[in-house]
C-alpha cells in the first residue's frame, strides 16, 4: 500500500523532502513496517498502532527525517487514517503533521504533540546492497509482511514491467508478482532488475524457472548453478521448473517424479538454501492431467497425481518448502465437485477439473508431511470479450467474465480462510494479470485485466484477501 503527496501537500513540505522517493509500507500482525529511499539511503520506521488495531490498514508515514526537527509526514493510505501514537525506535524526533484536517484519527496524534509527547522513529543509514536489501532482517527495505509458511498471500503473473500494472495489482490485494524465466536464455544476473523493481515497490517476487520446449536433454549442473546464482539476488521465492511431468518440459522417455527430485529438485534446493536460506522453494507444478490413463506414466509423461506421489516417495518433501500446483482448467465454481463440461460421465470423474479435489490430491498425497501448497497458476478462462474460445478450450465456452471474476474471488477466499479440509495454502498466483495474446493459447482470456482495460476480478480478490 502506497501513500503519495498531492501537489497541495508537497507545497507544505521542505524542498529536500519533496524530491524524495515514494513511501512503501506493509502490515504484519499488529505492526506497520514503513520505508522510503532518501538521497539513495534506506530509511524506515516501524509503527505499532494502538487506536483501532482491528483494522488492517493505517495511515502511511512518509519519513525523510535524518536530522532533529525534520518532518514525519502523514499521508492518506488505505481505509483508516488513524496513526498509533508510538513508534518503535532508537532515535526520537518531534513529528509535525501537515496532513489535511479532515483525516480521521489524527486528532489524537495532534493532542499528543500539543502536550509534548514525542514520537520515536527508527532509521538506519547505510549503503543499499541492491537486491539483498529486500531480504535481510535488519534492513529497512526488507519485505516483512508474512514470514514462514503459516500465512497466506496473493500475487499475479505479469507480462512486461511491474510499473504498468502495479496499481491494478494493489487494488486486487496482491503483494506478490511472478515472473517466468527460461533457463539458458541468459545468466541469472539479468533478473536483478525485476527483483529490484518488485522490492522497491514493497512487493515480493517469485521467479519461476522453466526450460526450452520439448527438450532432448537438460543441463542439470547448469540448472543447479543458475538456481544458486538466482537465489543470491534475493528473490522471495523460486519455482523449480514448470510442468516437469510432460514431454513439452522434460525429455521424453525419462519423465518421473523420482527423476525430477534426484536430478533437479534436491540439487537446486541445496544451492538456493546455501545462498539465501529465506528463499521459499516451490516444487515445479505439474500439468494437471489424466491423459496417461491407468498406466499413470508413458514415455510422453505422467498423470500429475502419479508424478506427485513419485516425487514425495523420492524424498521430495525434504527439498521444498511448498508443493507447486497449477489449477487453470476449471469451468465450475471452486466449491463444485461435478458438472465440468469436459468431465463426461462415460469417462468417469477426474479430480483435475475441480478446485478442491485437485488441491486435496496434492496436499494429502503419501509423505506430503503437511507441506503447504503454492498455486503458481490459478486461473479461469473466459472468451466472452474475444468472440469465444479456441477449440481446444471448448470446455470454457460458457464461462462468463462475471463468473471468471467471482470464481477467482471465491477460490482465494477458500484458500485464505482454510475452508478446504487437509489443505493449507501459502501462496496463490493469479494467472494472469495482463497478458494480451489470444490465439491457440488464449492467455488474454485468463487475464484479470480484460480487453476493455477493466478489472472485474479486482474487487472480489481484494475482498477475499482482506476478510
Amino acid at each position: 500500500m502506497f501513500g503519495t503527496f498531492s501537489k497541495e501537500m508537497r507545497s507544505a513540505v521542505p524542498a529536500r523532502e519533496a524530491d524524495t522517493g515514494v513511501l512503501f509500507n506493509e502490515f504484519s500482525g499488529n505492526t506497520w513496517r514503513v520505508g522510503c529511499m532518501t538521497n539513495g539511503m534506506p530509511k524506515c520506521v516501524t509503527i505499532k498502532p494502538v487506536l483501532r488495531p482491528q483494522l488492517t490498514a493505517w495511515a502511511g508515514v512518509r519519513y525523510t527525517a535524518v536530522q532533529p526537527g525534520d518532518v514525519a509526514q502523514l499521508v492518506r493510505a488505505g481505509v483508516s487514517y488513524a496513526l498509533g501514537p508510538w513508534f518503535e525506535s532508537t532515535h526520537r524526533h518531534r513529528a509535525v503533521s501537515r496532513a489535511p484536517r479532515s483525516l480521521a484519527g489524527l486528532m489524537m496524534l495532534s493532542a499528543m504533540l500539543t502536550v509534548g509527547c514525542a514520537t520515536s522513529v527508527e532509521h538506519h543509514d547505510r549503503e543499499p546492497q541492491q537486491s539483498d536489501l529486500a531480504n535481510d532482517e535488519d534492513n529497512p527495505l526488507a519485505i516483512q509482511g508474512c514470514d514462514g509458511t503459516d500465512c497466506f498471500e496473493l500475487g499475479g503473473q505479469i507480462a512486461g514491467g511491474l510499473g504498468d500494472v502495479y496499481d491494478t495489482m494493489q487494488s486486487a490485494g496482491m503483494n506478490w508478482v511472478k515472473h517466468q524465466h527460461k533457463f539458458g536464455t541468459s545468466d541469472a544476473e539479468q533478473l536483478r532488475g525485476v527483483i529490484d523493481e518488485a522490492h522497491q515497490k514493497s512487493m515480493k517476487v517469485l521467479i519461476s524457472v522453466t526450460g526450452q520446449e520439448r527438450p532432448s536433454s537438460i543441463d542439470f549442473a547448469g540448472v543447479t548453478q543458475f538456481m544458486g546464482d538466482l537465489a543470491a539476488l534475493g528473490p522471495d521465492a523460486i519455482e523449480i521448473w514448470n510442468e516437469p511431468n510432460i514431454d513439452r518440459e522434460w525429455p521424453q522417455g525419462s519423465i518421473s517424479g523420482g527423476a525430477y527430485v534426484e536430478q533437479m529438485l534436491k540439487p537446486a534446493y541445496a544451492a538456493i538454501k546455501a545462498q539465501k536460506p529465506s528463499v521459499l522453494v516451490i516444487s515445479g507444478a505439474p500439468a494437471p492431467t489424466g491423459f496417461f490413463g491407468e498406466q499413470g506414466c508413458t514415455e510422453g509423461g505422467c498423470n500429475d497425481d502419479v508424478f506427485v506421489t513419485q516425487m514425495l516417495e523420492a524424498g521430495g518433501a525434504s527439498a521444498m518448502d511448498c508443493i507447486g500446483v497449477h489449477h487453470n482448467s476449471g469451468a465450475t465454481s471452486p466449491d463444485q465437485t461435478s458438472g465440468h463440461p469436459a468431465d463426461a460421465p462415460e469417462d468417469g470423474f477426474h479430480y483435475s477439473w475441480y478446485f478442491v479435489p485437485q488441491l486435496r490430491t496434492y496436499a494429502e498425497a503419501p509423505k506430503a508431511n503437511g507441506l503447504p501448497v503454492c498455486l503458481t497458476e490459478l486461473g479461469y478462462l473466459s472468451g466472452d470479450d474475444y468472440g469465444g474460445v479456441p477449440s481446444q478450450f471448448s470446455w470454457a465456452k460458457n464461462t462468463s467474465i462475471e463468473e471468471h471474476a467471482a470464481w477467482l474471488g471465491q477460490a482465494v477466499d477458500m484458500l485464505k480462510s482454510g475452508a478446504i479440509p487437509g489443505v493449507h495454502a501459502r501462496l496463490a498466483i493469479i494467472f494472469n494479470v495482463n497478458f494480451t495474446g489470444y490465439g491457440e493459447d488464449a492467455q488474454a482470456g485468463y487475464a484479470i485485466v480484460r480487453k476493455d482495460g477493466s478489472c472485474p476480478a479486482c474487487e472480489p480478490l481484494a475482498k477475499a484477501v482482506s476478510e
